[in-house]
């Protein structure tokens, strides 16, 4: 048992040691240090956000699977639409307030791509939708709720064509994911723990 404590030891210092060499110049004094906590957390909410932008498409396309299979009546197939839309709407704009908090770990390899990707998310209206809609049932603007059509004109805005169009530009398994979302937040997300030398283990962090 002891010798297998020394062993993990020693392998806990060769990956600390490891690591230390990839993060030269990051972590000169406490600046760096806290640089290197930034990044730590830019990795780990992009990754989160993959996995919610995935969800949030994959569990629309299963539900109209199985509303194929067994048609439901309504409320549900609109309650579904808007379960999965708002869940997209809300991840999507966290992708811009992550980009704004965290831009200074991202490096020029992507972030032209992380930059323009922000830019066709509020010019879609998604931030807007999430502040007057997802987010709320009170648009300070007005001074009242959305009507039911004043929601559905934001909303074609959001989705930019049909509701799979959209799904698709965030996320499509079926063909090269490079220029989704998904996909343009993944190249950030593998450009960090590249640079930085993170493991599965910063996740928990």
């Amino acid at each position: 048992m002891a010798s297998v404590l020394v062993s993990d030891l020693g392998l806990r210092e060769g990956v600390l040691i490891d690591l230390g060499t990839q993060l030269e110049g990051h972590c000169d004094d406490s600046s760096g240090a806290e640089q290197i906590a930034k990044a730590r957390a830019a990795w780990r909410l992009s990754h989160e956000l993959m996995q919610d932008l995935i969800a949030g498409t994959q569990a629309y396309w299963v539900f109209q699977k199985q509303l194929e299979v067994r048609s439901a009546r309504e409320p549900v197939p609109t309650a579904i639409r808007r379960l999965c839309l708002t869940h997209l709407v809300i991840a999507l704009s966290k992708w811009t307030e992550l980009y704004r908090l965290y831009r200074d770990v991202i490096s020029l390899e992507v972030s032209k791509d992380a930059k323009n990707l922000v830019k066709v998310i509020e010019s879609r209206g998604v931030v807007t939708f999430r502040n007057k809609v997802a987010g709320h049932v009170w648009d300070d603007e007005t001074k009242r709720a959305l009507t039911v059509r004043e929601i559905e004109e934001r909303l074609s805005m959001v989705l930019g064509g049909d509701v799979d169009d959209f799904l698709k530009w965030i996320n499509n398994p079926q063909e090269s994911n490079i220029g989704t979302v998904v996909g343009i937040i993944e190249k950030v997300h593998n450009q960090i723990r590249a640079e930085y030398g993170f493991t599965e283990e910063d996740l928990l962090l």
